[in-house]
């Protein structure tokens, strides 16, 4: 695991490179979700506002997950 560190400049930078590269590659959706909530996390631990969109993002990545998971489930 990375060290993230407390100043929310630092961490927004984290937050836009893993934003560019679940652009670059959509199928590493899935795999960013756990870095996004620690970025987020550390985000607002460091007294910086979090952005309703990216709050939205991981929730929408959890979600992904979740409905990837009864995807694959046998019937």
């Amino acid at each position: 695991m990375q060290h993230i560190s407390s100043d929310p400049t630092e961490i927004r930078a984290e937050i836009d490179d893993l934003l560019a590269l679940i652009a670059r590659s959509p199928t590493r959706r899935p795999a960013a979700q756990p870095r996004l909530h620690r970025l987020l996390t550390a985000l607002k631990a460091a007294g910086a506002p979090v952005p309703l969109d990216l709050l939205a993002l991981d929730q929408k990545l959890v979600d992904e997950a979740v409905e990837d998971m009864f995807d694959n489930l046998p019937v």
